[in-house]
């Protein structure tokens, strides 16, 4: 018991910093692609980091119209499954679009 509550909050500590690190080099299209793929893997069911992720991604590829599409993309990735987790959630819907 112990052990899967460890486990527990080591996932969601791992998740939490990904995100974060997606928020803030959410500007840097290739660390954000790395960093989106450690995300989709480890924290599939986080919706916190899901959701703050691809805001942020969202957020970046609107202001920069330039180099926009793979941002949007893994933005819409992760807001996709935002969504799945949490149908009620409308922020997410919101920012989905």
């Amino acid at each position: 018991m112990i052990l899967a509550v460890a486990m527990a909050f080591q996932v969601v500590s791992t998740c939490s910093v990904v995100a974060d690190s997606i928020v803030a080099r959410a500007a840097d299209r290739n660390v954000a692609l790395r960093l989106t793929a450690v995300l989709e893997n480890r924290c599939i069911t986080h919706f916190d980091a899901l959701y703050r992720a691809g805001r942020a991604l969202n957020r970046a590829a609107s202001a920069d119209s330039t180099a926009s599409a793979p941002r949007s993309a893994l933005a819409a990735r992760l807001l996709d499954r935002a969504t799945a987790l949490r149908p009620g959630s409308a922020a997410a819907w919101f920012e989905f679009g």
